[in-house]
């Protein structure tokens, strides 16, 4: 979430991450400031817009399913070649071939 002065975001997993830029005294965003009194406000105050955000566009990312292992939301998503399955870490593209064994394309140029 972004205004004209400040960068917001946060993450569920593997555990909850926020993180909260001020582009004006930091404008290559290097120092998070969430999670500091100084910054409380304007970090309650973008959580919140972040909320009504996501409330009004339905977005998943608070309520949905997600992926073992990885934590990712489930969306449907599949990957669209072997290779790349090959560029993922071991665990996650197990993960993902024992929860979707069909995902992986087939070798085969039959198939």
């Amino acid at each position: 979430m972004r205004n004209d002065r400040y960068t917001y975001a946060r993450w569920k997993f593997p555990a909850e991450k926020r993180v909260l830029f001020d582009r004006l005294l930091d404008p290559l965003e290097m120092r998070n400031v969430a999670g500091t009194p100084e910054y409380a406000q304007v970090e309650s105050e973008m959580e919140n817009r972040l909320k009504r955000w996501m409330q009004q566009t339905d977005d998943p990312f608070d309520t949905g399913k997600r992926l073992p292992v990885t934590g990712m939301l489930d969306l449907g998503q599949q990957l669209v070649s072997e290779h790349a399955y090959g560029m993922l870490p071991k665990e996650y593209r197990d993960a993902i071939i024992q929860y979707k064994p069909t995902a992986l394309p087939s070798s085969d140029p039959e198939a």
